[in-house]
């Protein structure tokens, strides 16, 4: 991510943090190309609130400069990033105490069952499914996507489910 936080990288944090990872993996942020600052850690300081205005609530960070003309240049500042680094994820690390694993199967089931409770229809409603309109209002609201990007996902969503079940609707008007 460069400059700000968009929507992509908000949609993105929501996936990993809360979806994949159950909220049970700790997530640093490490802010880079700060060679030029007098004191690196103030950049936090400054832009920490960015972050929550947006939703994302990272568990730490490291304000750091990785470029290795910095190492030539100035090595203290470099051994300083470096440093922090390793305290970021001896620090992320510590803080779940054990690490976070989840058994393939079960996480795809997971996984599918989330996708299925925020995309299809529930119980006592059509049982033919949501039409791609309906599909695509629901990855906007949902989801946060864009209509264009939703209107995509769910073309590519009906034509997967229609490749699995040749008896479906050819049109792809529905599910």
């Amino acid at each position: 991510m460069r400059g700000r936080i968009t929507k992509s990288v908000q949609q993105n944090y929501r996936l990993f943090v809360k979806v994949l990872c159950e909220k049970k993996v700790p997530l640093g942020v490490v802010i880079t190309n700060l060679e030029n600052q007098r004191c690196m850690e103030e950049w936090w300081t400054n832009n920490e609130k960015v972050f929550k205005n947006s939703g994302i609530y990272p568990d730490g960070h490291a304000c750091i400069t990785a470029s290795p003309a910095v190492a030539v240049i100035l090595p203290e500042r470099y051994k300083e990033s470096r440093e922090r680094m390793r305290e970021l994820l001896r620090n992320l690390t510590l803080s779940t105490g054990t690490g976070w694993r989840k058994e393939k199967k079960g996480w795809l089931i997971d996984l599918l069952g989330k996708m299925a409770k925020i995309l299809l229809p529930r119980r006592g409603r059509s049982s033919q499914g949501p039409t791609r309109a309906k599909l695509t209002k629901k990855l906007v609201k949902e989801c946060g996507f864009s209509s264009q990007d939703a209107k995509s996902i769910a073309a590519s969503i009906i034509e997967v489910i229609r490749d699995q079940n040749p008896d479906s609707d050819a049109s792809g008007s529905s599910l």
